[in-house]
């Protein structure tokens, strides 16, 4: 493990082939070359040793290092000889002609050459050597392969081979086999090259990335490679390394060896071709000026400059972003332009700061210019194509009068301050009077408020100070003080305030200000954080029935127990009781039967409880437990929602109780020991048994390569018909497709297939035969010539496309086999839905592209999409700002002034922008449109409206009551079904309630005429506006409470007056009609509505061409009555069913699935795919009730209803994350697509009279179930990959399992072809299960499914021979192992009070007490590990407290150059016992040597790499408890950043290897276990300027000046000629004419344009010519453009020129407005400045993904980068997957704790063990 990776590896951790071959083309098709490197002999250690894996196994032929080689070296990162191929040894060079012939082959079959080869060849050396380490013995200092026999037997062999150059001979040995494989160009990093020329290689062109720094002399090196011949990339570090600090401030992350920052303005100014220049407006890496003189030569040619974004401190894909982005565009300008202010290379002249040859006014004006364009235009594009670029933080002053001015260094970059330490925010637009005295907090946020800057501090007299949490070196803090990270150090440390009490220290992250008596006005009281931060909850679930509670209060006396255990874990009493502790309870809770509490229902599922008058504090380190009564049941562990906070009544503040701020359901819930409702449920609950008896009954793989998903109406395949490879396709007539071609050709490539390969795909437009000829309908023939797909319209030639998609099987999508067949087919129903709720909780806008993508791909055409609900608005109405402002969020405001009430679990804390803007919905409309699908968007009412009613309200609240929803006088009592009250329900009877409606149906309708999507069909909602206390079931509640919905409303009661025939009873179908109204007159063609809505009613009450309703009773409650009853009031039909087509239930019936459950307790795929939606009654045969018990059903003797549709439902109350809906919705979304286009065989008519059950064995079995599993078989084997491919994190089924006497194993899935893994030492090491296998007598197996990308899992089950009938609940066991099903508890204190002892009488069986307690078992403790490293490691928090630089007195004597610095290593142990075993390692990365550790408990060793360990001595006795041991450290070099302290520390126990992470670590926010650093200088003469506020603000007012750049493209064309009379004017998209002459860079092209939501079938033409350019711009790749009102013509010689032409045009489109975009008339003559224009991304330090990778080239084409170098390689990983080398990314791709090295690398770089 290396860079803080920590001890556990994580899975795929590099690029298969297939998925370098799909970037490859992704590259090539938007003109960026990707040139892989793979770096050696050097920096090769994860290639080493992976070999060195391969020889241990008896396979040397490709070993990389000489097993008797004994030289010692250290190596620039601190590894030895292993991080460097021997280049003496033949296997190394077998290795890299394997390498380099396997990588050819994969450009090869990409259709991209491999010409050019980055060998990397830096830093071959031992440091040792350096004149630095004088103080090293001599026999250290070995020149690398010294003391190697096989290179001491090459010195014998050839005299002339010089040890001391072996990178030069590596280089030309490996550039020997580049040329004999035909490969045109080798490049490396120029000191791998130093010392040879180019005469001594055999490629066409070598090329050096030139690294040197200008301070360090590097404008002489420059000339040095230049005379050896070398081709020359300008790479330079002090400019163009991007792993290096934005600005000098210690909260940046970064190394920063070579420079202390490299800001976008230090980028922009570089001048590649007069590096002297650079001395005048740049200074040296310690803040100092230069002077450089341009040597005396001709000026050295360069060929191209280049980016580079190392990874060492990079670990997350959004860590690349922000450090990449935006810097990456200023090197696009550099490389493409050269600016006027460029000076040429003058032999002799000599640059500095006082100089003054740089044109400043005309460097100033550029710049200005260039970032305007980037802050007010281009950053969009950058969130446009997901990339979260660093926002910067603010610069900013306040004055002595209290004035606040702020600025920013990226203009249009939105500014927010607060003066109550981050509590509330307001927008800062122009200096604000903030008061004297007072302390702002400030931060950036971009354009889209999804990124946000740090917050920064600025008051009057800290205007100079740290930014350090408030920590303050200015006249109010003398002396710097940190108070500490606890209260305890707080009281130790802080200069008490004149009042002498701590609450000055309150929060100790604080600055400690001496004599300032307003200081408690800086430090805020916030009480609830104390109380919350001690508290833990804990639920366990009791009973459904068979207790003695009082359920009287229940809804037909249905109640539930539940005990709640509060654990106060703080050291002192907490003795006050003026709080509250909210959580939400999807039940409501009818008792708390304990004295000192009692609770409140607030609202909908909000409840609180809160201490009575009796309740006299929480005693320090006690438990309370609380039982409870709820009403009904409970049978999902996901009924509990997560985020119970604290309300402090003092001051109103809130604090979420950690242990519930999760995902992870257990973390504060135990484990459910009953699935049973009631004493007659008879539902079969899925152990691990009894699932794999389900899938040994139901599910057998078939051979399904021929079955498309969904099935066609009729395929016919000849005997004789042939099989045949294709490597891809393209497409013939795709035109025809009309605006379907967008996504046709998105799906191609998201899927990764070829849109330019070999197979021909044709369509047609033609008559197609009868019983196929309507709508949507087509037919295609396949052969080995080709496809022909013929249909009478774009949707059925999309379909058709989407068939011959569902056929290829993309996990070999470089080669895919089709086997010959002709296809007629057509839909069943002409409404296939799939409905999305992101009112209740908000789904992101690519959730709902991948969405769409899925229904396309599978023939779904319509996605019902429900925006709104009592707890969420997320829709953007014009007019109606509250809507969004207010009724978008849910946050702790009892006024709801500001947000909506919390609900399901979201906290106290509102979220922002969880809504669509209106740009986001005209995205998602054409998006859906693009792919054939129609978004239908739901605004529910009257009932289910509280956010809409309370928004209005915070309106009204304002004095507009236009719109208002509720009437302020009426009293009338209700109760809704999820427990809201009348502010749920919009009060029909007001006018402001109708105006609300035409508002919102304007709006809605302006966006949908604004994406060209017409507005034909509006979902009115409808359901459930009822007071549930009118039903039978609440006998006992009083008289009172039970009135019909607004009858006390005065509004209403004077409508009845009014108009006498208005029935109060019927408000919603009042509503309903009174609404169509408004539809019909805004020329809406359709409504509909959820059937309750109405009911009550027939069609010729409404005003609109159709009235449809979602039907949605449950079959076992008399559904199928009802479908006559509403069939018979002329409503079409849309079959959604709750108990088979909601996916908010669970797939099975297991505590630990996700949903509710009141129509169904399960709804697998099976149950959706056998559900026949025209014969209703037929279910009742191939299903079970909700209870599961066997059902009846006749058919009513009437003619069949007519069916319009069926659609699923995905409601989201369980839902909060995009990753939970995927897994909710998919796959069941498939079972839905192929039910609704294709009526199966087995599928009865309806036959009035005819009865189904369970026994009446009408349905044909048969044939059910050789359909499902031809359908399971596909979807498991070849659409599964499908969704992954899309990004659609599906859901998994955990496998089911067997163990039989003899201990063998036997697993399976209801997925064919999902792998299966098996554990059987508690999930420390897994096996790939593929056939049944002996695990052992009495032992127990751990499984887990894993999809084929290895990406997604399935949650963990349990099988073992005695339990398989028993609870999945991490072992917890009611077999007859633990007959009493005993559950040891969730701390080890409750184990010691419930644990069954096993014989040997001690605590060993219990260790872990989660697993159940086996009583009389001997071998228990086998079951049990030891696991020590967890007991230790949970006790164990590391604080880092950076010490001096200098001035200080440690010996520095074995520092390099005798530089060294301080630290103080503070391990704290929290356990309440004494830990006194000293049989452990605490490792951990440090990019900085340790020196000294000066303690005499601890000593260290370095293991490798950055990886180091420190242990106890002999003299060690434990660890007391609730102590702190310091440790006082010396480390190399010095320390100025905090991301220099690597994260993930573990702990490794002697005893039984095991590791675990010390929590406080895990973590990607330094500052969880690193102090502020408080000074930023590396030596006493460092003269960097540390980047305050105060300093952030005078820079930027010295260098950014907001300009106009409306005309200004990145980067700046050669020349633009705007005459004085040119026009401007508005567009609303573009259409492309002549597009093919982009050849495959068309396909780059308009995915650019619909990333960025430029309409592709726009008003404003851009048409392409080919022909003849200037001189001066006639070189490859340029172009002119000329841009008028009537269209825009780009000109090139060449389709990259086109290319760059459009991306210029799209340069100058302010995508913020995509509906309107402003363009002025002008003419562009552009060429590039450089022909190789790079961006470096190391992907082997830490990984990137492929999404980021492409999100990278999207960027780099639009700012024309042509050139990706991909670091693949390094001593820390090997990315690439390699064909007959497996072992370089089965061990090589990986990090973790594994001595040996025999199936990973030792972590780095913060990866954990």
């Amino acid at each position: 493990t290396q860079l803080g990776s920590g001890p556990d590896a994580e899975e795929q951790q590099y690029y298969t082939r297939e998925d370098y071959i799909v970037l490859l083309k992704y590259a090539g098709e938007r003109n960026v070359k990707i040139i892989p490197e793979f770096n050696m002999p050097a920096h090769a250690r994860a290639a080493v040793m992976s070999m060195e894996a391969r020889a241990k196994k008896g396979d040397t032929m490709y070993r990389l290092t000489d097993p008797e080689d004994e030289t010692h070296l250290l190596t620039i990162q601190f590894y030895d000889r292993t991080s460097i191929i021997n280049p003496c040894l033949d296997s190394s060079v077998r290795f890299v002609e394997k390498l380099v012939g396997e990588v050819k082959q994969m450009h090869d079959d990409a259709g991209i050459p491999l010409d050019s080869y980055h060998f990397g060849g830096d830093e071959a050396k031992n440091i040792l050597l350096g004149a630095g380490y004088s103080s090293y013995p001599e026999e250290l200092k070995q020149a690398p392969f010294s003391k190697s026999p096989a290179c001491q037997a090459k010195v014998l062999e050839d005299p002339s081979f010089d040890i001391e150059k072996i990178a030069n001979y590596w280089a030309i040995a490996v550039n020997k086999i580049l040329a004999e494989n035909g490969i045109e160009e080798m490049i490396a990093w120029e000191d791998g090259l130093r010392g040879t020329t180019t005469e001594q290689y055999e490629t066409q062109s070598v090329a050096v990335d030139f690294w040197e720094t200008l301070f360090w002399g590097g404008i002489n090196g420059l000339v040095d490679i230049a005379d050896d011949g070398f081709d020359i990339i300008m790479s330079n570090p002090d400019y163009l390394y991007f792993d290096f600090p934005y600005e000098v401030n210690p909260e940046e992350r970064g190394y920063y060896w070579a420079s202390r920052s490299n800001s976008v303005y230090k980028v922009f100014t570089f001048a590649p071709e007069n590096l002297a220049q650079n001395a005048e407006t740049s200074t040296d890496r310690d803040g100092n000026e230069m002077s450089v003189e341009t040597p005396n030569v001709t000026m050295p040619k360069i060929r191209g400059m280049q980016g580079q974004t190392w990874s060492e401190t990079i670990r997350t894909d959004d860590q690349y972003y922000e450090m990449a982005f935006p810097r990456v565009l200023a090197v696009a300008e550099r490389a493409w332009h050269r600016a006027n202010w460029e000076l040429n290379w003058s032999p002799g002249l000599t640059y500095n700061a006082t100089t003054g040859l740089v044109p400043k006014d005309e460097l100033a004006t550029d710049y200005n210019g260039f970032v305007s364009a980037l802050g007010c235009r281009e950053a969009f594009k950058l969130r446009k194509l997901g990339v979260t670029y660093r926002v910067p933080p603010p610069g900013a002053s306040i004055d002595a009068s209290g004035v606040l001015t702020a600025n920013s260094e990226m203009p249009c970059t939105a500014i927010m301050y607060s003066i109550d330490e981050g509590n509330t925010w307001s927008k800062y637009s122009s200096p604000v009077g903030v008061g004297a005295g007072k302390v702002a907090y400030l931060q950036s946020v971009s354009s889209d408020e999804a990124l946000k800057s740090r917050v920064v501090v600025a008051d009057e007299e800290c205007n100079d100070c740290e930014e350090n949490n408030g920590t303050s070196q200015s006249m109010a803090n003398p002396n710097g003080f940190f108070c500490g990270s606890s209260q305890q150090d707080a009281s130790q440390n802080c200069i008490p305030c004149p009042l002498g009490t701590m609450s000055e220290c309150d929060n100790p992250f604080h600055g400690c200000i001496a004599g300032v008596v307003e200081c408690q006005n800086v430090i805020s009281s916030n009480y609830a954080p104390k109380l919350a931060s001690n508290l833990n909850v804990l639920i366990d679930m009791g009973k459904n029935f068979d207790h003695s509670a009082d359920c009287s209060m229940g809804d037909w006396g249905l109640c539930h127990t539940q005990t709640l255990m509060i654990e106060y874990t703080g050291e002192e009493d907490y003795l006050n009781n003026q709080f509250k502790i909210y959580f939400s309870s999807i039940h409501r809770i009818l008792q708390v039967n304990h004295p000192d509490f009692e609770h409140e229902h607030v609202i909908g599922d909000l409840t609180y409880i809160k201490p009575t008058t009796s309740f006299e504090g929480f005693q320090s380190k006690t438990k309370i437990v609380l039982p409870l009564v709820l009403e009904y049941w409970s049978v999902q562990e996901t009924d509990n929602m997560p985020r119970w906070f604290v309300v402090d009544d003092r001051d109103q503040s809130t604090a979420i109780i950690e242990n519930t701020d999760t995902e992870v359901t257990r973390d504060f819930v135990l484990p459910y020991t009953s699935t049973m409702k009631t004493d007659t449920d008879a539902n079969v609950h899925m152990t691990t048994a009894n699932r794999f008896a389900l899938n040994e009954k139901l599910v057998e793989k078939v051979d399904a390569r021929d079955r498309i998903i969904p099935t066609p109406f009729q395929t016919v395949v000849n005997n004789d018909a042939q099989t045949f490879d294709i490597s891809g396709v393209y497409l013939e007539n795709w035109q025809l497709l009309d605006t379907l071609r967008i996504g046709a050709t998105d799906l191609l490539w998201k899927l990764g297939v070829d849109g330019n390969g070999d197979h021909k795909v044709s369509f047609e437009k033609g008559s197609l035969p009868p019983g196929i000829d309507g709508p949507e309908s087509y037919t295609m023939e396949i052969t080995a010539e080709g496809t022909t797909i013929i249909g009478t319209d774009a949707p059925g030639l999309f379909h058709g496309l989407m068939s011959f998609i569902g056929l290829l099987d993309v996990k070999n999508s470089g080669k895919m086999s089709l086997k010959e067949m002709t296809i007629y087919d057509k839909p069943r129903f002409e409404y296939r839905g799939h409905q999305v709720d992101v009112a209740r909780n908000f789904l992101s806008k690519e959730a709902i592209m991948k969405t769409i993508d899925a229904m396309a791909l599978w023939k779904l055409n319509v996605m019902h999409l429900a925006l709104t609900n009592d707890e969420g608005w997320r829709l953007e109405i014009p007019g109606l700002e509250e809507l969004t402002d207010v009724g978008s969020k849910r946050c702790f405001d009892p006024n709801e002034d500001t947000c909506l009430l919390t609900q399901l679990g979201s906290g106290p804390d509102a979220e922002e922008q969880q809504y669509y803007t209106r740009e986001d919905y005209i995205v998602l409309l054409k998006y859906a449109g693009e792919r054939n699908v129609k978004i239908i968007p739901e605004f529910n009412m009257p009932a289910h409206a509280r956010a809409a009613v309370m928004s209005m309200e915070a309106r009204a609240k304002k004095g507009d009551t236009m719109y208002r929803l509720t009437d302020p006088e009426d009293e009338t009592h209700l109760l809704t079904i999820q427990f809201y009250d009348r502010t749920s329900i919009i009060n029909p009877c007001l006018d402001s309630s109708v105006r609300f409606v035409e508002k919102l149906v304007g709006e809605v309708k302006q966006m949908h005429d604004d994406a060209g999507i017409p507005l034909d069909s509006y979902h009115f909602g409808g359901d459930e506006a009822k007071n549930i206390l009118l039903g039978a079931g609440y006998s006992s509640y009083p008289e009172e409470l039970k009135q019909a919905p607004f009858s006390k409303s005065p509004a209403c009661q004077a409508k009845v007056l009014e108009d006498p025939s208005f029935d109060i009873e019927k408000i919603a179908n009042y509503w309903a009609i009174a609404v169509n109204k408004i539809l019909a007159e805004n020329g809406i063609e359709e409504m509909i509505a959820w059937e309750d809505g109405l009911r009550g009613t027939t069609t010729e009450q409404y005003e609109t061409q159709s009235v449809a309703v979602d039907f949605w009773e449950t079959l076992f409650w008399g559904g199928i009555n009802g479908l006559v009853d509403i069939a018979d009031d002329g409503f079409d039909i849309i079959m959604s069913n709750p108990d088979y087509l909601y996916f908010d239930f669970p797939y099975e019936v297991n505590p630990e699935e996700r949903g509710y459950y009141w129509a169904s307790r399960s709804n697998s795929v099976y149950k959706v795919f056998t559900f026949a939606p025209e014969n209703l009654a037929q279910n009742a045969e191939t299903s079970t009730d909700r209870d599961g018990n066997e059902m009846s059903v006749e058919t009513p003797n009437v003619t069949m209803p007519k069916i319009r549709g069926m659609q699923g439902q995905t409601w989201s109350e369980t839902i909060r994350t995009d990753d939970q809906y995927y897994e909710m919705a998919f796959p069941r979304v498939l079972a839905v697509a192929e039910r609704a286009w294709h009526r199966a065989n087995w599928e009865l008519n309806w036959s009035p009279g005819l009865t189904y059950n369970a026994t009446t064995g009408l349905v044909p079995k048969d044939e059910l179930a050789t359909d499902y599993n031809g359908f399971v078989s596909a979807l498991g084997c070849r659409e599964a990959f499908k969704l992954r491919k899309l990004g659609v994190t599906y859901r998994v089924p955990p496998p089911g399992a067997s163990i039989d006497a003899s201990g063998v194993l036997t697993a399976n899935s209801e997925m064919p072809c999902t792998a299966i893994m098996y554990s059987i030492d508690e999930g420390n090491t897994w096996s790939k299960y593929s056939s049944p296998v002996g695990v052992g007598a009495g032992k127990v197996a751990y499984l887990q499914s894993v999809s084929s990308d290895e990406a997604l899992k399935s949650r963990v089950v349990v099988a073992d021979e005695e339990c398989n009938d028993c609870e999945e609940n991490n072992g917890t066991s009611q077999s007859m192992a633990n007959p009493n099903g005993f559950f040891c508890g969730s701390s080890q204190q409750d184990a010691s009070q419930n644990c069954i002892p096993c014989p040997l009488g001690t605590m060993s069986e219990c260790d872990n007490p989660f697993h159940g307690c086996i009583a009389g078992v001997v071998e228990c403790q086998n079951v049990i590990s030891s696991n020590y490293a967890p007991k230790l490691a949970s006790n164990l928090n590391v604080l880092i407290d950076m010490g001096k630089n200098f001035d200080h007195s440690a010996d520095c004597s074995m520092g390099d150059w005798g530089l060294c610095h301080t630290q103080t290593l503070m391990i704290e142990y929290t356990g309440e016992e004494d830990y006194l075993n000293n049989q452990f390692k605490i490792y951990f990365s440090s990019i900085h040597r340790i020196l000294q550790v000066n303690h005499p408990d601890f000593e260290h060793e370095h293991v490798i790499g950055d990886l180091t360990y420190i242990k106890p001595t002999t003299s060690f006795e434990g660890f007391q408890s609730k102590t702190k041991i310091v440790l006082p450290l010396v480390l190399e070099y010095w320390s100025v950043q905090e991301t220099d302290n690597m994260p993930r520390w573990f702990v490794v126990d002697d005893r039984d290897q095991s590791t675990a992470i010390i929590e406080n670590t895990d973590t990607e926010v330094t500052r969880d276990f690193v102090l502020p650093y408080t000074s930023t200088m590396k030596t006493d003469t460092d003269a960097n300027v540390h980047m305050t506020t105060a300093n952030r603000f005078a820079l930027n007012e010295k260098l950014v000046e907001k300009v106009d750049a409306r005309d200004r493209i990145i980067p700046t064309p050669f020349q633009t000629v705007v005459n004085n009379d040119a026009q401007t004017f508005d567009i609303s998209g573009v259409y492309l004419e002549n597009w093919q002459l982009l050849d495959t860079l068309r396909i780059g092209a308009t995915d650019l344009l619909w990333k960025l939501g430029v309409d592709g079938n726009g008003d404003h033409k851009v048409s392409f010519e080919k022909g003849s350019l200037p001189p001066g711009i006639d070189g490859p790749e340029s172009y002119t453009m000329e841009i008028t009102a009537e269209g825009t013509t780009i000109i090139g010689t060449d389709a990259p020129g086109l290319f760059h032409g459009l991306m210029s045009f799209i340069g100058l489109l302010d995508v913020k407005n995509s509906g309107k975009m402003s363009l002025k008339e002008m003419t562009i003559y552009d060429k590039p400045r450089f022909e190789y224009r790079g961006h470096q991304v190391d992907v082997a330090r830490n990984f990137l993904s492929k999404e980021a990778i492409m999100k990278t080239i999207d960027a780099m084409a639009l700012w024309k980068l042509n050139v990706m170098h991909l670091a693949l390689t390094n001593d820390e990983g090997w990315r690439l997957e390699i064909p007959g080398l497996e072992e370089l990314t089965d061990v090589g791709s990986k990090r973790c704790f594994d001595p040996n090295e025999d199936t990973c690398l030792l972590t780095q770089l913060g990866s954990g063990p």
